[in-house]
């Protein structure tokens, strides 16, 4: 069986329980089996290049917008993408795949609650807990290895996007504060996650917007001066070039979101 290159705008994570498929993600192939957690980060691409016939998985498939607003602490975002970008593929455990399952199938039921008042919420934290908890099967996993130099600095550059975005937008920085050329940390970002660094700190920035916008009553004036943008105008046409709508209809979107829920 073969299913061609596909550029995913969703993020796709799963469990495969049994069977195997070896799987392409941004050129570089993985074998899936049984107890194998693996994740497709939006943007990137994947093919599948050939599946057993006993192959059966859980997936879950949820939007950059959901993950965006389900992880707004950006910190607690960076592990998640840095786990899923260094190991889209990784063993669990008989315990670990049973329980990464648990919450798979938990998701599922709530998600089918079409009446329940409280879906959406308990449909994020259950996201959330899927996503902490593979963060921290990896972490362990990582400290138990011994990461190379590309690695190291991918994940360090990571930290400082979450911690320095809202007032930090050029590469030079973060090189600066690595002690790199920028023309180094670029390429070597690139290699290691398939996007450049500016593709980081545009996500990074954006989140932070998103949540903004959602989760305070401050203007898009007050949102582009907290954002260190030089004026509201140059923030909405910043924030429309990478959503494709402008902070007014973003929040408003919202808006019309939470009263169809209710």
């Amino acid at each position: 069986m073969y299913l061609g290159v596909h550029l995913f705008k969703s993020t796709v994570i799963g469990v495969c329980l049994q069977g195997s498929m070896r799987l392409v993600i941004d050129d570089k192939e993985h074998l899936v089996q049984s107890k194998d957690f693996y994740g497709i980060l939006t943007d990137h691409t994947a093919e599948v290049k050939d599946i057993s016939e006993d192959f059966l998985a859980i997936n879950v498939v949820v939007s950059s917008q959901f993950i965006d607003e389900t992880l707004p602490r950006q910190q607690h975002l960076s592990n998640v993408l840095m786990s899923l970008v260094e190991s889209p593929v990784t063993h669990l455990s008989s315990d670990e795949c049973l329980r990464i399952s648990s919450w798979f199938k938990l998701f599922y039921e709530y998600a089918g609650l079409k009446h329940h008042s409280l879906r959406y919420e308990i449909v994020r934290s259950l996201l959330a807990s899927v996503f902490f908890d593979v963060s921290g099967i990896l972490e362990n996993q990582r400290q138990g290895k011994a990461g190379n130099r590309a690695e190291d600095l991918f994940i360090q550059f990571l930290r400082l996007v979450s911690l320095h975005s809202k007032r930090e937008r050029m590469v030079g920085f973060y090189a600066e504060q690595l002690g790199v050329t920028p023309k180094h940390l670029t390429s070597t970002i690139t290699r290691i996650s398939g996007r450049n660094s500016l593709y980081w700190i545009t996500r990074y920035v954006i989140i932070e917007a998103k949540s903004l916008l959602k989760n305070t009553n401050k203007s898009v004036g007050e949102i582009a001066q907290l954002l260190n943008f030089a004026s509201q105008s140059f923030f909405g046409k910043f924030f429309k070039a990478n959503t494709g709508v402008s902070p007014n209809q973003y929040r408003q979107q919202i808006l019309d979101e939470e009263t169809v829920e209710r």
